[in-house]
């Protein structure tokens, strides 16, 4: 039963996050009045939106730096040809 919980659990968080995470910014974005700024709505709304995606994103990867030292995300220098 381990072997197929991890997979089931492993698929759930990732789905909770990208399910969760892009809604909770969008009430963030909400939160904020910007009439007077961008009447339309059309720019501030999804920018704030992104800055608080990315946020609370930046926040979970240093969480789980913290409880997983050795895993990697892939911000690093270390493969510049590569990356180019």
């Amino acid at each position: 039963m381990k072997k197929v919980f991890k997979p089931i659990s492993v698929v759930f968080i990732v789905a909770i996050l990208l399910l969760v995470l892009p809604l909770v910014s969008g009430y963030i974005a909400d939160l904020f009045y910007m009439n007077s700024i961008d009447p339309d709505g059309t720019f501030l709304w999804i920018s704030i939106h992104h800055i608080a995606q990315m946020l609370m994103f930046i926040i979970l990867i240093l969480i789980i730096k913290k409880v997983k030292p050795n895993l990697e995300f892939g911000f690093n220098f270390k493969e510049k040809k590569k990356g180019l």
